[in-house]
């Protein structure tokens, strides 16, 4: 299975957008926005089909598990679109294990899902694991998701 962890702040939304949203406020009052890009949204999905991906989120977004992370994204209209390629959440704190990064929270979901033959990291942080280099993509919270970028996931997902 391939998988793209998908954070969402930075990614399927920007500065750039919320911008875009407050110059339109008729887009975001007639439910257009939760100021999610559909855009990044679009290609994301695309990235899903043409790639034969499933997604884990790693975002804060992320709920409890799944299921309660799904049916939150139901309840806003531009990443619904997601909720049919979402397999997993990445861990979160717990009492006993206190995650430094980003990056040990993504390796400990490799860990548990040897499945998982190919990933790709999609984040505007960079606090991955030095071994996690090659899969990561980092995007701009100014901007989001970009062409360019979604060409380098294509990329790491593509190889063997």
């Amino acid at each position: 299975m391939k998988v793209i962890f998908l954070d969402i702040d930075g990614v399927l939304n920007s500065e750039e957008f919320a911008c875009w949203c407050h110059e339109f406020p008729d887009f975001v009052r007639e439910g257009g926005s939760n100021w999610v890009d559909p855009n990044a949204v679009r290609m994301i999905t695309a990235l899903c089909e043409e790639c034969n991906a499933k997604l884990v989120i790693s975002s804060s977004w992320r709920l409890f598990d799944v299921n309660s992370t799904i049916d939150c994204f139901k309840h806003y209209r531009d990443l619904t679109p997601l909720c049919k390629y979402i397999v997993g959440v990445t861990p979160r704190n717990s009492d006993d294990r206190i995650w430094e990064s980003r990056g040990e929270e993504i390796q400990q979901y490799l860990n548990e899902h040897p499945e998982i033959e190919n990933y790709v990291i999609v984040d505007d942080d960079n606090d991955m694991l030095e071994s996690q280099e090659d899969h990561f993509v980092r995007c701009s919270y100014v901007f989001g998701l970009i062409p360019s970028r979604v060409e380098k996931i294509k990329e790491i997902l593509n190889k063997s």
